[in-house]
């Protein structure tokens, strides 16, 4: 890898869909699925912020989420709607999320393979289920991750994917409520709603289409709004005061320790990418100082996860890593893939290549009964669109093409 890559040098919502037997056919032509095949409908619009979802039988309407935080640190929010999503009180409800919550406590109560101390084991398996039940965001993410859990064994369950979309819709509103009110009181609850959030979004890449192939645009926006959301509860609770007697200080003094150390960012960690930033391929690409400290940064912080799997760090330590990438990547990187630029797609392959080294982490969604892993997924791609689009780039992606088999 280190010889190839250091040698060489949307559009607006449209209106008046018409419906199919399948589902709406604007959609189908943007191959999204239908909720006819298990999952919503979503198209969202980054630069209005505005999204809407069609679930089975008649619309969910519209509602409020988390986006990519530009410099000013500001949520976005989604125009809102009398729609209700509520989930009626019935003998059903009540089974569904007594499955659900014990799936929780089964096999989701840890997001990573083992723990790096008793609290961390303790947060996830205890104290977040004793905030589900005075926290309705986190009620509701809690419900939602478990079930992206329960579809992995059982992808073709329709009702499930309509329960979780729904689970999904009610825990974006409630923690939007929660962040127009928060609080030292209530920052733990946001903080770890937008840590199950994150991790739903992750788990559902393996259900996303991608012909014609778009980067995961959703996924690296939640994250983006999802630290920016962790920072203003940090923010809540330290001037309180009581920023280390919280929750939350569990995760931020567990390794690795990110914004106190940030040797993440190093440029050593990109030794081994610098063949990426050649100007020696075409890219069509204004190479000023905020470009190319956006690649640089993006690329030190990918090779930071590749170093971490290459010095041995435990599991925990680098799926905390992946898990931290669409928090910490500057926005500007996420624009230049929203652009589909060749770099930047390069950049996200080997990003992939890092995920598909780590089992065990069932939000990464691997190979499972037949299905190819999320990281080969994109991986296979991103190479089909270097190759159709920019084939001077492809010998750049030799890498992430080995390490899923693909070569």
């Amino acid at each position: 890898m280190e010889e190839l890559l250091t040698s060489r040098p949307r559009r607006s919502a449209k209106i008046g869909h018409k419906k199919s037997r399948n589902g709406c056919k604007m959609c189908k032509g943007r191959r999204v699925k239908s909720p006819g095949s298990g999952l919503f409908l979503a198209k969202r619009h980054i630069h209005h912020q505005t999204i809407t979802l069609t679930g089975p039988g008649k619309p969910l309407g519209k509602y409020y989420a988390l986006l990519k935080p530009d410099a000013d640190q500001q949520m976005y929010a989604f125009p809102d709607d009398q729609e209700d999503v509520d989930m009626p009180e019935s003998k059903e409800r009540r089974l569904l999320e007594h499955r659900l919550m014990q799936n929780y406590i089964q096999h989701v109560a840890q997001p990573f393979p083992l723990s790096p101390n008793k609290e961390w084991h303790d947060l996830f398996s205890s104290i977040i289920p004793k905030l589900a039940l005075s926290h309705d965001n986190m009620l509701y993410s809690l419900l939602t991750v478990s079930a992206s859990r329960l579809l992995l064994d059982d992808p073709d369950d329709r009702a499930l994917y309509s329960a979780r979309q729904r689970y999904l819709i009610l825990a974006m509103r409630e923690q939007r409520n929660m962040i127009e009110r928060l609080s030292a009181e209530t920052a733990d609850a946001v903080c770890f709603t937008s840590l199950l959030l994150l991790l739903n979004s992750f788990s559902m890449l393996r259900d996303r289409i991608l012909e014609p192939y778009t980067p995961p645009l959703e996924y690296l926006h939640i994250g983006r709004g999802a630290g920016t959301v962790i920072w203003l509860s940090v923010e809540a609770a330290t001037k309180s005061g009581d920023f280390e007697k919280s929750n939350m200080y569990v995760v931020a003094k567990s390794y690795p320790r990110f914004g106190e150390d940030e040797s993440y960012f190093s440029p050593e960690m990109r030794k081994d990418f610098e063949g990426i930033l050649t100007q020696a391929l075409p890219s069509s690409e204004t190479w000023d100082d905020t470009t190319r400290e956006a690649y640089e940064k993006t690329l030190s912080y990918v090779g930071s996860i590749h170093h971490a799997i290459r010095i041995g760090e435990p599991r925990y330590a680098v799926g905390r890593r992946i898990q931290a990438f669409s928090l910490l990547m500057p926005s500007k990187f996420i624009s230049f893939l929203e652009e589909q630029r060749p770099r930047a797609l390069v950049v996200l392959a080997h990003f992939f290549a890092a995920v598909v080294q780590m089992h065990d982490i069932w939000w990464l969604g691997e190979d499972k009964d037949g299905r190819e892993s999320t990281a080969k997924r994109e991986i296979r791609a991103i190479s089909k669109v270097v190759r159709e689009t920019c084939p001077e780039w492809q010998p750049l992606l030799v890498y992430p093409l080995d390490m899923v088999g693909l070569r």
